[in-house]
């Protein structure tokens, strides 16, 4: 009678016209196989983050349920459900005429700033949250007579401010590919300048004479898709579950590699086996081309590289900082990795590196 989707353990974007996918790539349902006048009144899809808050009467009484396996290659709004779901979709059941599919999706990401207050931290890039990190400090004349709400956020006012200008040279200073930095590429200011200005506040601290501290944070996820060429891979062609490997660990630790928006893995003869431009733009722009964790249990715990990851290990840096050369006796995993187009394309790749703070 309808269809319930569980996307809660994917990186799931959510879209206006999401589609299903089968493991085979070939697409089971789209905003094309609803009733137009369904579309107008109701949408595609409805989107719930908790399953007890899913209506019924939408679905039903005898849903059938999906489990996802993975997202589609060429857009973060695809999702791939199982084979055995998949072949009784392939039949087009009338329900789906109907828009009755439910979506559960994982909650908003928020930023975690677990830790930051009790480091005294001034300036940091986090790498592995993928935040910019900073403290401003701001100060106001108790002479004047004024309410206190307003004295207050009057010292608060000034420390933001001073937090958002240290965040903001910060972010146009990160690393981008070992060659440039963020404010050397053509990333329009304004759109990094809306990240500073809606940074989360992880922290305020205000002082009798007058001054106050504000910790600010803000995300940097995606800033590297501005250097992309756009959508340079012909993804539509690709199968989306195209190996037995659901993702990329690169082990670097000990190398002193340098974190960057857009690093690389080469062979040893210096040809590219993994870089920001084999990665859908759309993805690059959700989630950054690669991931960083501390350890290898940090990486393969990240939902980013799924069940069933590939690990490898680097045993140089390149001639760039940023680009990392595959070990010698992993040079056999070459193949494996040239046919992991599907999760690379998805930016599946997790880089272990102690270095995972800039301060």
């Amino acid at each position: 009678t309808g269809l319930i989707v569980d996307a809660s353990d994917v990186a799931f974007s959510p879209a206006i016209a999401p589609r299903l996918l089968a493991p085979d790539g070939k697409v089971l349902y789209s905003q094309e196989r609803v009733k137009f006048d369904v579309v107008l009144k109701n949408g595609t899809v409805k989107y719930v983050q908790n399953p007890k808050s899913i209506n019924i009467g939408h679905i039903g009484k005898m849903p059938l349920t999906a489990r996802v396996i993975g997202l589609g290659t060429l857009s973060p709004g695809d999702l791939v459900v199982d084979q055995n779901v998949a072949n009784i979709l392939a039949g087009s059941p009338e329900f789906l005429g109907y828009g009755k599919v439910v979506i559960i999706t994982s909650p908003i990401r928020k930023i975690d700033c677990t830790g930051l207050v009790s480091n005294n931290i001034d300036q940091m890039i986090d790498w592995e949250r993928k935040i910019a990190v900073a403290k401003g400090t701001g100060r106001i004349n108790f002479s004047q007579k004024m309410d206190n709400s307003v004295r207050i956020r009057m010292m608060e006012k000034a420390a933001e401010v001073d937090a958002q200008r240290k965040l903001l040279e910060m972010i146009l200073n990160i690393n981008v590919d070992g060659n440039k930095i963020l404010k050397q590429t053509p990333r329009k200011s304004n759109l990094i300048e809306g990240v500073v200005k809606n940074a989360v506040r992880c922290s305020a601290k205000y002082f009798k004479d007058g001054t106050a501290e504000v910790l600010l944070a803000a995300p940097f996820d995606g800033m590297a898709a501005e250097n992309t060429v756009s959508e340079k891979i012909m993804l539509a062609d690709v199968t989306v579950l195209d190996s037995h490997e659901s993702g990329l660990i690169i082990d670097a630790t000990g190398l002193g590699f340098r974190p960057a928006l857009a690093p690389k893995l080469l062979d040893s003869n210096g040809e590219e086996l993994y870089g920001v431009n084999m990665v859908s733009t759309s993805y690059v722009r959700q989630y950054g081309a690669v991931g960083y964790r501390s350890s290898l249990e940090g990486a393969k715990s990240d939902k980013r590289i799924g069940k069933d990851p590939l690990v490898v290990y680097a045993d140089s840096i390149g001639k760039n900082t940023s680009h990392l050369v595959l070990a010698a006796k992993d040079a056999n995993k070459i193949d494996q990795i040239t046919h992991m187009t599907g999760p690379l394309a998805q930016g599946r790749v997790i880089i272990i590196t102690k270095s995972t703070y800039d301060k």
